[in-house]
Order: C-alpha cells, then sequence, then structure tokens
C-alpha cells in the first residue's frame, strides 16, 4: 500500500513535529532513499529519536529500516510496467535507474566534480566486485589525461603512507564498513565514500559520502549494486570533463 496514503489517512495525529516529518517525504520521497536518518531528520527540523518514534509508533514500524524498505518498493514500482510482460532483471534495473536519476542529480555531480579538480593527485580503491569501479574511475579519467592510480584493498596499506593532504581518495563500497576502511578512517588527504549503505559505519570519517539506492534494502546482495557504481562513475568523469573544458 502507498505509504503516503496511510499518512495522509493519519495525518491529523500528528504532533508538529510530524506533520513537518509527513510534508517533508511527501514533497521530496526519494529522500527516504537515500537520506540517512539523521539528514532526514535534521531537513525536517526535528530529532532523530522524533524520526524513529513518529516511525514506530504512528505508522507501527518495528524499525525505521523496515519503513524504508516499503517505501522503496512502493516508489520503485509506481511507475513500473507489468512484470509479467518485461524480463525481471530489466523491470528492475529501470525501477532502480529511476531512484539513482532522483539521487544523482546535476548539482549534486557537479559538486562531487568541483570537489575533485581541487586534488592535486586523485587514487581510487574498492573491495571485491566494488574495485572494478575504481578501475573504470581509473581508465575514464586517464583517457582525458588525468593521472588516477587504484590500488585493491590488499596494496593499501602501503599506498596510503604517500597520501598528502592535498590528494583524494575515492573508496567504493557497498557497505561501507569494510575492515579496511576502518585502517584508514584517519588519512591527511581528502576522502569520497559512495555506498550504498544509508547508515555505513564509518561513514562520519570521510569528507563526502555519496548514498546510492537499492530495490531490496540490502546492499551486501543486491546485484544491481555494482551497475549502479559504474553509472555513478561515468557521471562523475562527465561532469569533471565539463569542468576541464570550462
Amino acid at each position: 500500500m502507498n505509504p503516503l496514503i496511510i499518512m495522509e489517512s493519519l495525518k491529523e495525529q500528528f504532533s508538529p513535529a510530524e506533520l513537518a516529518i509527513y510534508d517533508l517525504i511527501k514533497k521530496q520521497p526519494s529522500l527516504v532513499t537515500h537520506a540517512t536518518t539523521t539528514d532526514l531528520a535534521k531537513k525536517a527540523g526535528v530529532s532523530q529519536p522524533t524520526l524513529t518514534r513518529f516511525v514506530k509508533k504512528q505508522l507501527g514500524y518495528k524499525r525505521y529500516q523496515d519503513f524504508r524498505f516499503d517505501f522503496i518498493n512502493w516508489l520503485s514500482s509506481n511507475n513500473a510496467t507489468n512484470t509479467d510482460e518485461d524480463n525481471e532483471y530489466f523491470t528492475r534495473l529501470t525501477k532502480l535507474l529511476e531512484l539513482t536519476k532522483a539521487t544523482l542529480t546535476d548539482k549534486v555531480m557537479t559538486d562531487l566534480a568541483s570537489f575533485l579538480s581541487q586534488s592535486e593527485h586523485l587514487f581510487a580503491t574498492g573491495g571485491a566486485k566494488s574495485f572494478l569501479s575504481a578501475k573504470l574511475f581509473e581508465t575514464l579519467m586517464r583517457k582525458m589525461g588525468v593521472y588516477v592510480s587504484s590500488y585493491s584493498t590488499d596494496y593499501l596499506d602501503d599506498a596510503v603512507n604517500y597520501f598528502k593532504k592535498d590528494d583524494l581518495l575515492l573508496i567504493f563500497s557497498a557497505g561501507g564498513d569494510s575492515t579496511y576502511i576502518r585502517k584508514i578512517t584517519n588519512l591527511k588527504c581528502k576522502t569520497l565514500l559512495v555506498t550504498a549503505n544509508p547508515n555505513a559505519k564509518y561513514r562520519k570519517h570521510f569528507d563526502k559520502v555519496i548514498t546510492l539506492p537499492t530495490l531490496s534494502g540490502d546492499w551486501e546482495y543486491d546485484s544491481i549494486s555494482p551497475i549502479m557504481f559504474d553509472i555513478f562513475t561515468e557521471l562523475l568523469v562527465t561532469h569533471y570533463a565539463k569542468q576541464m573544458k570550462n
């Protein structure tokens, strides 16, 4: 069922703070897919505990994550075509692209490209399949004449010894809580984390964090996530190239 309709039917019972949460979600539903509870509460002008209580007390969920999962499923299927007529994989991909488009706006990507352009040297890394996106970033940037070094996590311990404050390390990590990330949370250089986990354990240690949406709410096992990393990478390089021309 449409979560917005549920909230609409209950809004007469909402406190002023709860109405603020409802109004924000109604105006910007995509925030639920990628914003953390802290960020969402801040945008609504309420505390994080108030947001959690609202989801539990008024909407009847045991956890905010359960509400988020239902909301993503509703939002992604709202404009979807009949799955009996389409290949399931491409149907899911279409849904996810809609969510990603709402997340990776032109402003977001332009700001990130500007953030990268301020760095003297660029580095990229990622664990397992996520490392493929780091290699893609390296390849696309080098084609433009911008030197980027990608390191697998096996060699990262040694590489971080050479990072300087004007350098930037781009990390691709679906969960954002891998052991290797904990080891490099105190780097001198600037850092950018690209993840699919809105509550990534080490996100507060990064200068910037981009959270990509998932359909299942399970970033570790959503097979579509690596594709979103590659789409993000190509968009980032495209915006970087535009800034170079200007």
